[in-house]
């Protein structure tokens, strides 16, 4: 599946989460761990050491597991650094691991994550700081659980399909595909004396769903 694996950290207060999650998909094979950090503009002496120092230690931890782990310090936005650490690594998935915003913040500091959804190159796993680090590997044991693939009819969505037959496989889950089409009621507004959807228009989008 996975190798080449892009893990942005934004303070040491997460090494706790980034080894469990590492080991988590290194549990199914080996990896390739990039350790990467944004700053918005060129830090302290102090605080570049600091920082460097942290990094180095996490990356021997990850290490000490036989995992190949390295790190890089960017020094831009932090979407653009987390861009630009995928490019340079050919990372194959980024694992972002938010905090969850509350209040004004929501608004101070727009999400890292929604920028990257709309502008990665690379697929993104995102985890949730509520979810318990083992979450994934228990419920897709669960028995029943599936695994389910959003389509859009885009080549961006189908690059997905790989990875999600993958994981189905890996963990014996089925697999849904699903596909979202205009809404599916009898159309009754009428534009210019034509029907905005026509049976014939919805009966195409149904079939190319089910291509």
């Amino acid at each position: 599946m996975f190798k080449r694996i892009l893990f942005p950290v934004e303070s040491a207060a997460q090494a706790p989460q980034v080894v469990a999650l590492v080991q988590l998909l290194a549990a199914h094979g080996s990896l390739d761990i990039t350790l990467v950090r944004a700053f918005s503009g060129m830090p302290e002496s102090k605080t570049l050491h600091a920082t460097s120092a942290e990094f180095d230690q996490l990356a021997t931890r990850l290490r000490s597991d036989a995992i190949d782990a390295h790190y890089l310090l960017e020094f831009d936005t932090a979407e653009m650094g987390i861009l630009d650490a995928a490019k340079q690594t050919n990372a194959d998935l980024i694992v972002l691991a938010p905090h969850t915003r509350h209040g004004l913040d929501i608004f101070t500091h727009p999400s890292v994550t929604k920028k990257l959804l709309t502008s990665a190159e690379a697929p993104l796993l995102i985890w949730s700081e509520r979810v318990a680090r083992t979450g994934a590997d228990d419920f897709l044991h669960l028995p029943g659980a599936v695994v389910i693939a959003p389509l859009d009819g885009g080549w961006l969505a189908e690059r997905a399909l790989p990875y999600a037959i993958d994981m189905a496989n890996m963990f014996r889950s089925s697999l849904f595909l699903v596909r979202s089409t205009p809404d599916v009621a009898t159309p009754m507004s009428i534009v210019a004396e034509a029907a905005l959807v026509t049976p014939e228009i919805l009966r195409a989008e149904q079939e190319e769903a089910r291509l």
